[in-house]
């Protein structure tokens, strides 16, 4: 069964009946920021209002999409029809009005439109025994959630997966207080260019899309410099010069000691660059310590802090993109999803759950 008449059903005629002309209302009174939280400010994703007040990108679409959209409405309220969707109070089957008609066929319309872009996909991890190269992310549904309203970005800073039907939001880089959270709507730069990327993501979401990695087109992971480490300056993130150790845009020498809070001295790096480069060396080569057992399944606490330290420090002091970073950050999300819902499998056949 389509997601939309899913939602319906499990609301039931009634209550959209109730409902409609309030959140109708709520939409002309309300700004577009506040629609879909309930009167005491609280986005709760099992009240219908959160899903009704998803965007539709109505004002996008051509009439050849609205077309496809209304027919597909109309077969499905005729299905509706011949089910048990119009029960009254007492649970007992009626026969709709005219009205009733209209208001099931134009809310359908509705949630096909906003369901398209705002649906997500339930996944589990298959973890193959044998060979561990082989494990990959299997679709078992689909279901609304109002984690939708996170912002894309085609190098997101979370990874999402699944507990059977909860979805979990990881972050996966070093996040500052007052960041932005960003999952990946489509592929990340890291398998597709930019142009591929942008198509993928204006059909089904309607935006063109303007983050770091697509402003400055970004290569694929393929074509990422291996074992560079840029620093870059803290104050204007600009690269560091290699040679001379100094911002060209701020000109802080990164070869002095660095500044000490509270000292007031402005000329002074926020670090210095030899320092930065030794401790991430060491960090890398306690990262490359720990991978041979993630590729073969650990995800055990002690292995997942070397990766996050490691990720955090690069986040911090070294030029993205990173071909060792963005490594760091897919040994993060391998873990993520083998600590969600998985199976196990030799060859083809499933062994345990």
């Amino acid at each position: 069964m389509c997601l939309p008449c899913r939602v319906m059903i499990k609301t039931s005629h009634i209550k959209i009946k109730k409902m409609i002309p309030l959140l109708q209302q709520e939409v002309k009174d309300q700004p577009p920021e506040t629609l879909g939280f309930n009167k005491d400010g609280i986005y709760d994703s099992t009240d219908y209002r959160s899903v009704y007040h998803l965007v539709t990108n109505k004002e996008k679409r051509d009439e050849t999409g609205y077309f496809k959209f209304s027919m597909r409405a109309f077969i499905l309220t005729k299905l509706l029809q011949q089910g048990h969707y119009f029960l009254d109070d007492h649970g007992n089957p009626f026969t709709p009005s005219h009205e009733d008609i209209i208001l099931t066929g134009s809310t359908l319309i509705h949630h096909l439109m906003n369901l398209q872009s705002n649906s997500a996909e339930i996944n589990y991890w298959e973890e193959n025994v044998l060979d561990h190269q082989k494990s990959s992310i299997e679709a078992c549904g689909y279901a609304a959630y109002p984690l939708s309203l996170i912002n894309h970005a085609c190098n997101p800073n979370c990874v999402e997966f699944f507990y059977g039907k909860t979805k979990v939001v990881r972050a996966t880089h070093f996040i500052p207080p007052g960041g932005s959270l960003t999952v990946s709507y489509g592929d990340s730069f890291l398998s597709a260019d930019r142009d591929s990327r942008r198509d993928a993501i204006m059909k089904p979401f309607h935006f063109t899309c303007t983050c770091e990695a697509c402003e400055n087109d970004w290569p694929t992971f393929v074509n990422l410099p291996r074992f560079e480490m840029d620093l870059k300056c803290l104050m204007c993130k600009n690269e560091i010069h290699p040679i001379a150790k100094a911002c060209s845009e701020c000109r802080l020498d990164y070869n002095k000691p660095r500044a000490v809070k509270g000292m007031g001295r402005q000329d002074l790096p926020p670090y210095n660059y030899y320092d930065i480069e030794v401790k991430l060396g060491k960090l890398l080569s306690e990262f490359i310590a720990v991978t041979a057992k993630i590729a073969v399944g650990s995800t055990s606490d002690d292995d997942v802090k070397v990766v996050r330290k490691f990720i955090k420090a690069f986040c911090i002091y070294v030029c993205q993109p990173n071909f060792l970073f963005m490594n760091a950050v897919r040994f993060l999300c391998l873990i993520c999803n083998r600590l969600g819902s998985r199976i196990y499998v030799s060859s083809q056949i499933p062994i345990t759950s």
